[in-house]
C-alpha cells in the first residue's frame, strides 16, 4: 500500500506535467481556483495537499477525470464535451530529446486495455525533399479506452521531423503492453497540408483528428528490420538514448 505522501507527490507531479503540456501557468490555474499561485506550486512538487474540492475545481482545466482523485482504477483522463486533448511534449532544450514520460503514464494505466497511436507524417512535397527515404513525423495523435483523442506536437516549431525518437517509444509501449496485455497500435498516417498547418498552428479539434484513426493503414513496426528492432531494445535496455547514437555516428562519419 502507497503511503499518503507519496499519493499525494504523484497526482501533483500528474497536474504538473499536463498542466504545461496544455500551456497553461500556475497562475491561471492559482486565479481559476481562488488560491495562490505558491499553493498550486507546493502541491505540483508534492509538498502541501489541496482539498478534494479544489482538485475536482482544477481537473477540468486540464481534462483531467474528477474521479481519478479518488479512484486511481478509473481512466486518469476525461475530454470536456468530447474535446481534443491537445498536449506539448517536453524537450531538453540542449539536446532538443523529448520526453515521453506523459505517453507512458498513458500506456501504464490499468484503466486503458487499449490503446491506438498514430504518428502524423505532411504528405507534402517539402517533407518528402528533407527525408526521402522515411516518413519524417510531426505530430502524434492517441485514442485511449475512454475514448479520449490526444494530440501530442514539440512545442518549438520546426519545419519538419518534430517527433523524434517514436521508434524507440514505440518499442518500449509494445514491451509494456506484451508485459500487461493490453492491446496497443501503432500506425503512420499520412496527413495533407491543410491539417498540417491547424496542427502547426495548434488550432485542430476534435473533429479534425478522429477520422484518422479509422483510416489509418500502416503499421509502423512493418518499415523497421528485425536487426533494427534488436538494436532499438538493445539501447532501450542500455538505456542508451538515440541522441548519443546520432553522435556517435556523426564522429565516425567525420574520422572516415
Amino acid at each position: 500500500m502507497k503511503k499518503k505522501n507519496e499519493s499525494k507527490t504523484e497526482l501533483g507531479a500528474l497536474f504538473a506535467v499536463v498542466r504545461k503540456g496544455k500551456g497553461i501557468t500556475q497562475n491561471d490555474i492559482a486565479e481559476a481556483v481562488g488560491l495562490a499561485r505558491s499553493a498550486i506550486a507546493q502541491f505540483e512538487r508534492g509538498h502541501a495537499s489541496l482539498s478534494n474540492d479544489t482538485l475536482i475545481k482544477i481537473a477540468p482545466l486540464l481534462n483531467i477525470n474528477p474521479d481519478y482523485i479518488a479512484i486511481k482504477e478509473v481512466n486518469p483522463f476525461k475530454s470536456g464535451s468530447n474535446d481534443l486533448i491537445k498536449l506539448y511534449l517536453p524537450e531538453n532544450t540542449m539536446t532538443l530529446a523529448l520526453d515521453y514520460s506523459l505517453i507512458y503514464f498513458l500506456a501504464a494505466t490499468e484503466a486503458n486495455r487499449s490503446l491506438d497511436f498514430l504518428f502524423l507524417s505532411p504528405d507534402v512535397r517539402a517533407a518528402t525533399i528533407v527525408n526521402p527515404f522515411e516518413a519524417v513525423i510531426y505530430a502524434m495523435a492517441a485514442r485511449d479506452s475512454a475514448n479520449n483523442i490526444f494530440l501530442f506536437r514539440r512545442k518549438s516549431h520546426m519545419a519538419w521531423g518534430s517527433v523524434t525518437g517514436e521508434k524507440e517509444l514505440q518499442t518500449r509501449i509494445t514491451q509494456l503492453s506484451e508485459e500487461k496485455g493490453k492491446k496497443i497500435s501503432f500506425k503512420i498516417k499520412k496527413i495533407d497540408s491543410r491539417l498540417y498547418e491547424i496542427i502547426r498552428e495548434w488550432t485542430a479539434v476534435r473533429r479534425d483528428i478522429e477520422p484518422l484513426f479509422e483510416s489509418a493503414e500502416i503499421p509502423l513496426m512493418s518499415s523497421l528490420t528485425d536487426a533494427e528492432k534488436k538494436l532499438i531494445a538493445e539501447m532501450r535496455t542500455k538505456k542508451i538514448s538515440p541522441s548519443k547514437v546520432i553522435r556517435s555516428l556523426d564522429e565516425f562519419d567525420k574520422k572516415h
